[in-house]
């Protein structure tokens, strides 16, 4: 968050991290949500291309998108997500985040970096590959025949 300087997050989400006494520091918060008004600590917005506008205005040129599933899943189905980064947890739940978009195709991605970061934690970072760059990032052994 520190490094953009703002963080997206979907009502409930938002809702629970600063129920539960979460900080967000200086970032701007911006609440993707069909509400009104959420809270007068943040930004609201009603899809993701109008959160990109206005965290534009607020001359921002990188968006962190914190959650939760819904609000995730929305960017990646207006194409609007570059890269993914997921932290991975030693424990298995019934339910937890899910991205899924049964209307899309598959979405190749490239892991650019993972690192531990303790108790068991693991970060993935992944670029996620448009159909424009993943013919020309895959290379293509020729066939022999």
């Amino acid at each position: 968050m520190a490094k953009s300087g703002n963080c997206v997050l979907g009502r409930k989400t938002y809702e629970e991290y600063a129920g539960s006494g979460g900080s967000f520091g200086n970032a701007d918060v911006m609440v993707l949500s069909h509400a009104v008004h959420v809270s007068p600590q943040v930004i609201t917005a009603h899809s993701p291309q109008e959160a990109i506008k206005i965290l534009h205005d607020y001359n921002h040129h990188s968006i962190l998108i914190g959650g939760g599933d819904s609000v995730l899943n929305a960017f990646l189905q207006a194409g609007l997500a570059t890269e993914l980064i997921l932290n991975i947890t030693p424990e298995l739940a019934p339910l937890g985040c899910q991205l899924a978009i049964a209307s899309l195709p598959t979405c190749p991605m490239k892991l650019i970096n993972s690192r531990q970061l303790g108790s068991g934690m693991v970060r993935l970072h992944f670029q996620i590959v448009s159909s424009e760059t993943l013919a020309v990032t895959n290379f293509r052994y020729p066939t022999t025949r």
